[in-house]
């Protein structure tokens, strides 16, 4: 599957995601329980542009499954255990911009070797870029950050 560039379509900043649309529509799903949509910079459309919206009204566990086993054949559980490093590797792809802008800051980013320093990096243009006191980016974060804990446990525990 090809991975593609996304807008997060929300009611505060410019967010863009990367990653395979399946895997994208899951993450938004269950963390915006539907009030995200998602758009394509490229404007195709694809299972992740056409994902429900909850407008009135989060969405449910019940719902996000439902979602997920029609389009993905497997619950979000299943989702999550079974790409777990795919759905980490997509969260981390979260920058708080425009798609026109997001190659630059990619170069930019790529540039840091230092992972440490790329974290710090990250983490100020995010705080500087950021207009909005609702931190999106900062959920993102956090989810990666509980899925990377998540598969640091699981391989120690052998």
């Amino acid at each position: 599957m090809t991975a593609n560039i996304y807008e997060i379509i929300n009611p505060s900043d410019c967010y863009t995601i990367v990653g395979e649309p399946e895997i994208v529509a899951t993450i938004i799903m269950y963390i915006s329980r539907g009030t995200f949509g998602l758009k394509r910079a490229d404007g195709e459309d694809d299972v992740a542009t056409r994902m429900p919206l909850f407008a009135f009204g989060k969405c449910t566990a019940e719902d996000i499954d439902e979602w997920a086993v029609h389009h993905m054949g497997m619950s979000f559980g299943d989702i999550l255990k079974q790409r777990t490093s795919e759905i980490e590797a997509t969260l981390n792809t979260v920058l708080c911009c425009d798609p026109g802008e997001r190659k630059a800051i990619e170069r930019v980013f790529a540039s840091i070797t230092d992972p440490e320093d790329l974290e710090k990096a990250r983490a100020a243009y995010h705080d500087q870029k950021r207009s909005s006191m609702n931190d999106i980016g900062g959920a993102f974060e956090a989810w990666a950050t509980k899925l990377r804990k998540l598969t640091e446990k699981e391989v120690q525990e052998g």
